[in-house]
């Protein structure tokens, strides 16, 4: 009599409950799913933002001047920033906070490098004889959040999830024209 006692709880506890499933599918949601989505878009995001930003050096290294090459790497980044992949990655031209243009000066005798802004090069001889020079593009962008409408107030404020955030990238590329530097800042 003892034994079939022991075989009856065992069969009842070993099938589990359906009470527990509905909070454990919760938690599954909240603590596992949510925060992986929330890492996924950023990884996206952050891609596509330093993709941006890469096209926009690389057109900027390719201008004979300055102007130019300031001119084609704005271009880039809003021309970009309109396409479809780039809103599924949660970026708009609009969102596009800030774009700059450094020259980098790679000063060869005493290995040291100068970051020159457009004022900066009115002053400076260009030497691209003794002297490497990069252009280095820099932009930040807000990023839409994953969740925009999220009304809940513990969740209001994550970054990427239901807050938009920034994100600020930079690229370097080598100038093709450093003659080109010096003439078009005048």
């Amino acid at each position: 009599m003892k034994n079939n006692s022991i075989n009856a709880n065992m069969i009842r506890n070993s099938h589990g409950s359906l009470a527990e499933f509905g909070p454990a599918l919760l938690l599954f949601f909240v603590f596992l799913l949510v925060p992986a989505f929330a890492f996924l878009r950023l990884g996206v995001s952050t891609a596509a933002v330093y993709f941006v930003v890469d096209r926009a050096a690389d057109a900027a290294a390719k201008s004979p001047y300055y102007d130019s090459a300031w001119s084609r790497a704005n271009e880039v980044i809003h021309d970009l920033a309109n396409l479809p992949i780039a809103r599924f990655a949660g970026l708009n031209a609009k969102d596009v906070r800030q774009v700059t243009l450094y020259v980098d000066e790679h000063v060869t005798a005493t290995e040291t490098v100068n970051v020159l802004t457009r004022e900066q090069l009115l002053q400076k001889t260009i030497c691209p004889e003794v002297n490497s020079y990069e252009y280095e593009v820099q932009s930040s962008f807000t990023v839409q959040p994953l969740l925009p409408g999220c009304a809940l107030p513990w969740l209001g404020r994550i970054p990427y999830l239901c807050a938009s955030a920034p994100i600020t990238v930079r690229a370097v590329r080598v100038v093709e024209y450093p003659n080109g530097l010096q003439l078009s800042a005048k």
